[in-house]
């Protein structure tokens, strides 16, 4: 069961399920931004100029012919002090004045204005716009727009490491957009720690007509229409446009935010490991799930804080995968566990014992099996032989079942254990499989108890009854098909001898010296004298109680 548990454990570890895991970061994400929605703010430095379907009602030009509109956007974004300008377009077609407009701008403000190329995974090659602005521009200012996204379409994180290539206008390292802008060292890779708030958005043709102070501002000009089917899916299931995500990742870079798997995985699992072994050992299987449960609870709110406090990303596929599968275990093991413990003692102990017995069956299986020191009853109908030679057998049938029920009542009611019940003889523990206090009373107290009640009954009922106590073997033998709860040992001999000494000393009930000396005082016993007993070489001394 142990070493089942474990390998649970360690599949939900280290299974890679990168899908689960984007579906919780999502929610992860979402939760965090509506319950804390200044979590993390937009960088005032960041405006994005959009081309909006507005724009193009208002400018009565065809679209293609804009090369000379970005350029004067440009040229007032950088004359009012814009520190960089990235342009998410890529120009196809190119008019000479345009052109040269544009080379004007670029040359008069060297390395502050990016332009995207688009690097082609299928044709494997970049494609970059016309050499008429590469060359005014430089080639290192020009960067990729690719957007890294996940098997499911999504933009969770993005390949920010240089992509090589085939020489383009003599470049083969490309870095990115949102790296470029940013203008530091970016990760290899950034998880995009998406801002609730949105960045200053000024419409293009607004933005044409005239700005105020752009001092320290970077700028992304880009399609904001959905004409223009630049649409990017966000981890919160929204649509966004290519520019509004090139402005979260410049602000996930700006400051110096992405958010960060959490490393120490094998850690993790041994910690998750640690608390499954330890929950699976609680008594109840209600305690199991509850303390699962409750772990479960505290990973994923512990995931939760982690992201809001301090943009860390624990990983939850291995609490989801191997909670819910060790609770799952756990219930199969007690359930066979519990169908083995009723094998064994089904008829054997009383139903409320039997029910307690049963919440903690692993426990108790583990139990039945060990030497203890327990007291035994033994109990035979009085000349048996002699009433089934006068009566018929349904009516000695009917006698039984009724010496059954009376008998089992009596001693279930002492909380005595029937191991074993042939023809007219009852073998009783007391103190086994669970613990009482003082057995050896309960057991004389059973035997008088079954003295009272039958004499009230046929003739039939009268009992010799015997009780002794000692170290004996609780064990459970035979197969699946056949089991049997039983005690071995020296003591089940000698408490069998006793009742033997019964009919010969006339007593209804005799207990052994060392069952006396436990309840002396408790009870008024009678000495009965020392015997010998067959099978043993030292005599026996036994005494009646009443």
């Amino acid at each position: 069961m142990l070493l089942a548990l474990c390998l649970s454990c360690l599949v939900g570890c280290f299974l890679d399920l990168p899908r689960l895991e984007e579906v919780l970061y999502d929610v992860r994400l979402r939760l965090a931004n509506r319950w804390f929605p200044r979590r993390i703010a937009m960088d005032p430095r960041i405006v994005v100029v959009g081309v909006e379907p507005e724009s193009y009602r208002k400018i009565s030009q065809h679209p293609v012919f804009w090369l000379g509109l970005y350029s004067r956007a440009l040229k007032r974004a950088l004359e009012s002090g814009a520190l960089r300008v990235g342009l998410d377009f890529l120009p196809t077609y190119v008019e000479p004045e345009s052109a040269r407009e544009f080379a004007r701008v670029a040359l008069d403000y060297p390395n502050r204005i990016k332009l995207i190329a688009y690097w082609d995974q299928q044709q494997q090659e970049v494609q970059a716009p016309p050499a008429e602005l590469v060359l005014p521009l430089g080639v290192q200012n020009l960067a990729l727009a690719n957007l890294s996204l996940d098997q499911d379409g999504v933009a969770r994180r993005q390949q920010l490491d240089p992509l090589r290539t085939p020489p383009v206008y003599g470049r083969q390292s490309w870095e990115f957009l949102a790296s470029a802008l940013a203008a530091h060292q970016p990760p290899p890779e950034a998880w995009v720690n998406y801002s609730s708030d949105s960045p200053q958005r000024v419409e293009f043709e607004e933005f044409l007509r005239g700005t105020g102070d752009l001092s320290g501002r970077l700028i992304l000009i880009g399609s904001r229409s959905r004409v223009d089917q630049d649409l990017v899916i966000g981890p919160q299931g929204e649509s966004m446009f290519g520019v509004d995500y090139q402005a979260q990742l410049l602000n996930t870079l700006l400051q110096n935010r992405p958010l960060r798997p959490s490393e120490g995985r094998p850690w993790l699992c041994l910690c998750l490991m640690a608390v499954i072994l330890a929950a699976a050992r609680l008594p109840r299987l209600a305690q199991v799930g509850m303390a699962l449960g409750s772990v479960l609870a505290a990973w994923l709110a512990a995931s939760l804080g982690l992201l809001i406090g301090y943009d860390r990303l624990l990983p939850q596929a291995p609490a989801l995968l191997s909670l819910p599968l060790a609770c799952g275990l756990t219930t199969a093991w007690r359930w066979r566990c519990e169908r083995r413990l009723l094998q064994v003692l089904s008829g054997y102990v009383a139903p409320e014992i039997l029910q307690e017995m049963l919440a903690e069956p692993a426990q108790w299986l583990r139990s039945l099996n060990q030497r203890r020191e327990v007291t035994l009853l033994f109990s035979d109908i009085n000349d048996f032989s002699a009433h089934c030679e006068r009566e018929s057998p349904e009516v000695i049938a009917a006698w039984l079942n009724e010496h059954y029920q009376e008998l089992t009542r009596i001693f279930f009611a002492h909380q005595g254990t029937v191991i074993r019940f042939v023809g007219d003889q009852f073998m009783v523990l007391f103190g086994s499989p669970k613990n009482i206090q003082e057995p050896e009373k309960q057991a004389v107290l059973a035997a008088l108890a079954v003295q009272a009640r039958l004499a009230q009954l046929h003739p039939f009922h009268r009992v010799k009854i015997a009780v002794h106590c000692g170290s004996m073997l609780l064990a459970v033998l035979g197969n699946e098909q056949k089991r049997e709860y039983t005690a071995i040992g020296d003591a089940a001999n000698v408490a069998a001898r006793i009742q033997g000494l019964c009919k010969e000393l006339g007593q209804g009930v005799l207990v052994s010296r060392e069952v006396q000396q436990r309840l002396q005082g408790q009870f008024p016993f009678e000495l009965q004298g020392s015997h010998e007993v067959k099978g043993r070489g030292q005599r026996v001394e036994v005494y009646s109680v009443q």
